[in-house]
């Protein structure tokens, strides 16, 4: 414990799998999103940030030396930066790398954590919003996109590879079930739903939506000043013909025992899990910044109240840095390497596209 720091947690040993040999890093038991980083030991390790509440300025959450680079990331990026900060790391053996994952849905339950890092990334644009809005951040920076496509397990003979014509008429068949992400929990579930809804649109159709979503679940859908609104305050669905999945770990296992044959995903899920997926065109996977005018016409409602609503943005991913943190020589040389070629070589490699192609 810091014997600088007034308050007293109650300290706990976790034991991190780091790069090369274990570390112990300190953490607390109580009910507080405060976490304490033991900073004379060398960490190259994800620590997963488990607790939401709001940060107490109280107490320090990290603290780090110049020769650190303390990253924050969202959950749903956490293996990809994890990639990326091993390469960063054996290119660079001075820094020490800790990486801290918050829930995104959650990310203004951490703003301390927040503003104490030298580097925030993986973000999605209505993400990037709050964070300006909550003056965290100033600018962004894109290093990534992604795309909603319709996966599958290729290995399995009994399941029908979608036709990208017709895909929905597969969906559509008796006995079939889809899974996606429950949207409280992932914005790739909300990406999903808006690709679902755009389907009719580019189709010229009105069926995708109510016979996938609509009848299966407890999602409505209203439309107002010529926007429609996907109203996901409470998921429910009847597990007849749709699943939510808690996580993506657990999409990708209910495609691949059985017990959804289809899925709506992202192309990097897809890849990074060895699925076969469909691609689905630009108007509707949501992969094109000159796009965006089509899929702002879509919103989502995750909460009643005016902050509870969402556009639904292109899906890209971004970075910047804290705005009352000193930007370190390491923070600036990891996002340069993220956006050089070895970095959106790892990025590629990975599913995701390039800087160049989502636009």
């Amino acid at each position: 414990m810091n014997p600088n720091n007034p308050v007293n947690p109650v300290e706990t040993l976790a034991t991190v799998s780091a790069l090369t040999t274990p570390v112990q890093v300190l953490s607390t038991e109580i009910p507080t999103a405060n976490v304490t980083v033991n900073a004379t030991v060398p960490v190259n390790a994800i620590v997963p940030l488990n607790v939401t509440p709001e940060i107490t300025p109280a107490a320090p959450v990290v603290s780090i030396d110049k020769k650190n680079l303390l990253i924050v990331t969202t959950d749903s990026f956490a293996g990809t930066v994890d990639e990326l900060q091993k390469a960063f790391a054996a290119q660079n053996p001075d820094v020490l790398v800790t990486v801290i994952t918050v829930p995104e849905r959650k990310i203004l339950d951490n703003i301390t954590l927040l503003k104490k890092s030298d580097i925030i990334i993986g973000f999605e644009p209505n993400t990037g919003s709050k964070l300006t809005g909550e003056n965290i951040i100033n600018k962004t920076d894109i290093i990534t996109g992604d795309s909603v496509v319709l996966a599958w397990d290729g290995t399995k003979n009994s399941v029908e590879p979608l036709n990208a014509n017709d895909w929905y008429y597969s969906l559509f068949k008796k006995g079939v079930k889809l899974v996606i992400l429950n949207p409280q929990n992932d914005q790739l579930g909300a990406e999903a739903l808006s690709a679902v809804h755009l389907s009719d649109r580019y189709y010229g159709l009105s069926q995708i939506f109510p016979t996938l979503i609509g009848r299966e679940s407890q999602i409505l859908k209203t439309m107002s000043a010529n926007i429609y609104t996907i109203n996901v305050t409470f998921p429910f669905s009847t597990g007849t013909k749709l699943i939510f999945a808690s996580s993506r770990p657990d999409a990708v296992a209910f495609i691949k025992n059985g017990s959804a044959r289809y899925g709506i995903l992202s192309r990097s899920v897809a890849e990074q899990n060895g699925l076969t997926y469909l691609s689905l065109p630009p108007e509707i996977d949501l992969s094109s910044l000159s796009l965006a005018k089509i899929y702002n016409t879509v919103a989502i409602r995750y909460f009643a109240g005016t902050k509870g609503k969402e556009t639904v943005q292109p899906m890209e991913y971004e970075f910047s840095f804290p705005v009352e943190h000193e930007i370190t020589e390491q923070a600036t040389n990891f996002g340069n390497f993220v956006m050089a070629e070895n970095g959106q070589g790892i990025l590629k490699s990975l599913g995701y596209n390039s800087t160049s192609s989502s636009t």
